[in-house]
């Protein structure tokens, strides 16, 4: 199982939609996101972050559900891809998982706009993210100067991108899923184009919802409680939510 820590109106969303949403890596809360990889491409890249911590993690409660939100844990293959093909490149790219989708019509689209079309072979418009990777575990590193001596120059792709976190982020012991607009560029290439949407919806594989866990946070909201019950029950999800096991007083 893989476990994201969220709000109790996002585990409402994730059960209506029978999506999770990736945020571009440019609009997440780590300013230096993507900027080992090469920063002109996290623009091109969309992620969602989980942990395979089985245990609870107080930091990941504070810092992304408040407390008194709930943890979700779904099965890794928990979207509709093919099995994965590991990316047999130098360094640390050799443990990327490259999948593709099994049905077209999941693919995710984004909306692209051309700003310098002579040196641009794409049109603006709507364009499929047809490249899936993950879940990868995030390798934590001292500096980016250090991240950016594993890489080299020619792997500059999207594949690469988003794999490394400063350690000040280790205490999150991430597992990251991405979906990434298929593109290289050299290092001194600006892109001739951008995308226009922060965030895309990923469809879950038919049925997973099923095998969903849901922990409400240590501050036990009874309310909190009764909600996630009554979404699991009106998704037709034979379970309850349970109670976190940490003891916290709020102050």
């Amino acid at each position: 199982m893989l476990y994201h820590y969220t709000t109790i109106q996002t585990l409402a969303l994730i059960l209506e939609s029978e999506a999770i949403r990736f945020r571009k890596l440019s609009k997440t809360n780590d300013p230096d996101e993507g900027t080992a990889d090469h920063a002109q491409l996290k623009e091109f890249v969309y992620s969602s972050s989980w942990t395979s911590q089985e245990r609870e993690n107080i930091g990941l409660w504070k810092m992304y559900a408040g407390m008194d939100g709930v943890r979700i844990g779904l099965p890794e293959e928990m979207f509709p891809v093919h099995q994965p093909r590991s990316l047999h490149q130098p360094h640390s790219l050799h443990s990327i998982k490259h999948r593709t989708f099994e049905n077209a019509a999941t693919i995710p689209s984004v909306n692209l706009v051309v700003n310098d079309p002579e040196n641009s072979y794409l049109e603006s418009g709507s364009h499929k993210l047809r490249d899936f990777y993950g879940p990868d575990e995030i390798k934590y590193t001292q500096s980016v100067s250090e991240a950016r001596a594993e890489l080299r120059d020619e792997y500059y792709t999207t594949a690469g991108v988003g794999i490394f976190k400063l350690d000040d982020w280790d205490l999150e012991k991430e597992v990251r899923f991405r979906i990434a607009f298929a593109q290289s560029f050299t290092l001194a290439q600006e892109p001739p184009f951008y995308l226009m949407d922060d965030f895309v919806d990923v469809p879950l594989k038919e049925g997973i919802l099923q095998e969903i866990e849901v922990t409400v946070g240590p501050i036990n909201d009874v309310a909190n409680e009764l909600i996630a019950n009554a979404l699991l029950e009106v998704k037709g999800i034979d379970k309850r939510a349970n109670r976190s096991r940490i003891r916290y007083v709020g102050t």
